[in-house]
C-alpha cells in the first residue's frame, strides 16, 4: 500500500486563462499558429530551510509573468511541477498591462530530508483546456532549488490508537472488527509506504486501508482489521497481532520516526448456552434441594404452592427434568439435609404456632420413617447438618432468645453432652461445617472472623477453640457461607484456609463488587464454583482449584436474578433455587 500526498506527483493543472494574461475569455475558435512566448521574473528561485525540531516554515515566492504577445480568446495556459520542492501554485492574481503574479509555495522543510531538493515550474500555452494540444514554442521553465538542512529523513509523525484490544465473546456472536485510526503528518512529496504483518494466532484474517486528507501534507489513515468469526473457535482464551509499519522506502528499511505499530487482539470465547452448556427450569417454588448421590436424584423440598408439586418432598430426575416419588409432610417445610449415603432424608418443619418438627424419610420406599417433634420457637429458629459417615444421626442447632445450643441427635435421641453456643450468637447453620469427618466440627463467625473447632464424640460435643482469627468472608458483600471439602476451607468470597498449617492461601480473584449468593466446591474436579449477583442478573463463575485461575462465567437468565442454594450434582451438573423455579445447570465444562 502507498500513501500519496494530498498534491500527486506530475499534477496537471490547468489554472491560468488567457483573460489573466490580457486576453479575452475562454471559448471555441481555431486560426493559423501564432508566435507565443513569457517572459517570467524571477527566472529561478532559491530556497532554504531547517527540519529540527517543528522546522522552518514553507518558503514562498511570488512571480511576474508577462505575455509577450497577444493570446487568442480561445488559448489556455497550463502549468505544471513534479513537486519535489514545490508543494503549490497559487491562483495568479492581475495587474494592467497583461501582467500575471504566481504564488509559489514550498514544503514545509519538516516534511523534506537534508539535501538539495529540485523542481521545475513550467508554463506553456495549450489550444484546448486539457492542455492535449500545446502550443509549440511556448514553453518557459523556471528552475527551483531548495536546501534543507537538519536530519538526514523527514520529520514525519504518527499519532497511532490505543494497542490493546480484548473482546468476551460468544459462539453466537457475529465477527468483530477493529478500526485502527492513525493521524500522519508531514508526508514528504513522494508520499509513503504502508506495510503489515499479521501474527500467527489465527485471529486477524485481512486489514484493509483507507486515507483521508487533512490538508497538503497530513491525512487520517484508517485501517479496518477483519476478525475471525466466534463460531469456529470452542471456549478458552485467544490472542493474535498485527502490526503496521509507515516507511519512507518500498522496502521498509526506512521506518517513520515512531516506529512500528502493533495491535494486540484477545478473544475470551466465553461458555455459550446450547454450545458448551444447557439450563433447564423447573416450575416449583422450593424451599430446600438436595442431591441424593445413592439415587442419583435431586431432592426438592416445595411450599405447595406450584400445580406441579404439593407440600411435601418430592424428587427431581435431572436427565427427564420431571417429578418422581413424593411424601407430604406434616407441616411447612424449612430445610432439607441427605445422609451421605444417601439412605435418609432429614426435613425440619415450621407450623403457623410456631411448632417445629424433624421429619426423617426413607429413601428406599420415599416414606416418613421418623416424626419428632422439637417444640415451640417463636423468637428463634432450628437448623441441621448430616453427619458424615452415620445416616442416623444429625447436628442439631437451636437459636432462640435464652441461647445457642448444638446437640447431636440419634435417630431422634440427643447425645448427653450438648454445647451451649450462647456467644456464637451471630451464626446460622451455613456457619457450621464438618470436617469431612463426624469427629470434627468447624464454627465460623465470620463478626469476629473466628475459626473454631469442636470435638465430636459417641458422647456428643466438647467445648469449642479457637483454631484460627481469620477472615474468610467480607460481611459486606457476602452471606457468610463457607465450605469443606479436600482438606480446606473456602470462603464465598475467594478466600482459602489451609486448617492444617493454620494459615490463609492465596485467594480466587472473585469479582469484589456483587453481592455472593453461594459457594460450592468439587476437589475431584479440581473447580470451585461461586454464585455472584448483580441486582439484575446473576452469574455462576467457575475457578480452578490448582492456580486459582478463572475458568469460566455463566450468565444466568434475568428471571433468576435472585438465585441462592446453589448445590454441585451429577457428573456434570449445577443446580439452584430462585424465586419460582428450581434451575439445572449442566454441561462437560463443569467436570472439567
Amino acid at each position: 500500500m502507498h500513501m500519496n500526498r494530498y498534491r500527486p506527483a506530475l499534477l496537471t493543472a490547468i489554472v491560468l486563462s488567457v483573460a489573466s494574461c490580457g486576453g479575452g475569455g475562454g471559448g471555441g475558435g481555431s486560426g493559423p499558429p501564432r508566435s507565443v512566448y513569457f517572459i517570467v521574473t524571477p527566472g529561478s528561485v532559491q530556497w532554504s530551510g531547517d527540519n529540527s525540531g517543528a522546522g522552518t516554515p514553507a518558503p514562498t515566492t511570488d512571480l511576474t509573468v508577462q505575455a509577450g504577445a497577444s493570446l487568442s480568446a480561445s488559448d489556455y495556459v497550463a502549468l505544471r511541477w513534479n513537486g519535489g520542492a514545490i508543494q503549490d501554485v497559487g491562483s495568479p492574481g492581475q495587474s494592467s498591462g497583461g501582467t500575471a503574479v504566481l504564488h509559489l509555495i514550498g514544503w514545509p522543510a519538516i516534511d523534506l530530508g537534508a539535501g538539495v531538493h529540485t523542481d521545475t515550474l513550467t508554463i506553456s500555452a495549450c489550444r484546448d483546456s486539457a492542455c492535449a494540444q500545446p502550443i509549440a514554442g511556448s514553453e518557459v521553465t523556471v528552475p527551483v532549488s531548495y536546501g534543507v538542512t537538519g536530519n538526514a529523513e523527514p520529520g514525519t509523525r504518527v499519532s497511532w490508537p490505543q494497542s490493546d484490544y480484548s473482546f468476551d465473546l460468544h459462539a453466537t456472536d457475529p465477527a468483530p472488527f477493529l478500526e485502527l485510526n492513525a493521524r500522519v503528518e508531514n508526508i514528504p512529496p513522494e508520499g509513503l509506504h504502508v506495510m503489515y504483518s499479521i501474527g500467527s494466532g489465527s485471529l486477524i484474517e485481512a486489514l484493509t486501508s483507507q486515507y483521508s486528507p487533512l490538508g497538503s501534507d497530513s491525512e487520517d489513515a484508517h485501517f479496518t482489521v477483519q476478525l475471525k468469526a466466534p463460531s469456529t473457535l470452542t471456549r478458552g482464551q485467544y490472542s493474535d497481532s498485527v502490526t503496521v509499519s509507515i516507511c519512507f522506502d518500498a522496502g521498509c528499511t526506512r521506518p517513520v520516526p515512531t516506529g512500528p505499530f502493533t495491535a494486540n487482539v484477545t478473544y475470551h470465547m466465553q461458555v455459550t448456552e446450547g454450545v458448551d452448556y444447557t439450563l433447564r427450569n423447573f416450575p416449583v417454588v422450593a424451599a430446600d434441594l438436595r442431591w441424593n448421590g445413592s439415587t442419583q436424584q435431586l431432592e426438592v423440598l416445595a411450599y405447595g404452592t406450584s400445580a406441579v408439586a404439593p407440600l411435601g418432598l418430592a424428587e427431581l430426575d435431572p436427565a427427564s427434568n420431571t417429578l418422581g416419588r413424593s411424601v407430604v409432610l406434616h407441616t411447612n417445610p424449612r430445610q432439607l439435609v441427605v445422609s451421605d449415603d444417601g439412605q435418609y432424608s432429614y426435613v425440619l418443619e415450621q407450623d403457623q404456632q410456631y411448632d417445629w418438627w424433624l421429619e426423617r424419610v426413607r429413601s428406599s420406599d420415599f416414606t416418613i420413617d421418623q416424626t419428632w417433634p422439637l417444640g415451640y420457637n417463636f423468637s428463634g429458629y432450628y437448623s441441621m447438618l448430616a453427619v458424615p459417615g452415620e445416616p442416623h444421626a444429625v447436628l442439631l442447632q437451636k437459636f432462640d432468645s435464652s441461647g445457642n445450643t448444638l446437640s447431636v441427635l440419634d435417630d431422634g435421641v440427643p447425645r448427653a453432652d450438648s454445647l451451649d453456643q450462647s456467644s456464637f450468637v451471630g451464626a446460622d447453620w451455613r456457619q457450621y461445617f464438618w470436617s469431612g469427618s463426624s469427629s470434627l466440627l468447624y464454627a465460623y463467625q465470620s463478626s469476629a472472623n473466628a475459626l473454631l473447632t469442636i470435638p465430636v464424640s459417641a458422647a456428643g460435643l466438647a467445648s469449642d477453640t479457637l483454631l484460627a482469627s481469620v477472615m474468610l468472608v467480607d460481611r459486606s458483600r457476602a452471606n457468610g457461607l463457607v465450605a469443606y471439602s479436600g482438606g480446606l476451607i473456602f470462603g464465598v468470597d475467594g478466600h482459602i484456609f489451609d486448617p492444617a498449617a493454620g494459615s490463609l492461601l492465596s485467594s480466587f480473584s472473585v469479582d469484589p463488587n456483587p453481592y455472593k449468593e453461594g459457594i460450592a466446591v468439587d476437589s475431584a474436579v479440581g473447580r470451585a464454583y461461586f454464585l455472584l449477583g448483580f441486582g439484575g442478573y446473576a452469574t455462576i463463575d467457575s475457578f480452578a482449584i490448582a492456580g486459582r485461575d478463572q475458568y469460566w462465567r455463566i450468565q444466568l437468565p434475568v428471571t433468576a436474578s435472585n438465585p441462592y442454594g446453589m448445590i454441585r450434582f451429577g457428573s456434570d451438573g449445577l443446580a439452584l433455587i430462585t424465586p419460582d423455579s428450581i434451575l439445572l445447570v449442566n454441561g462437560a465444562l463443569i467436570a472439567n
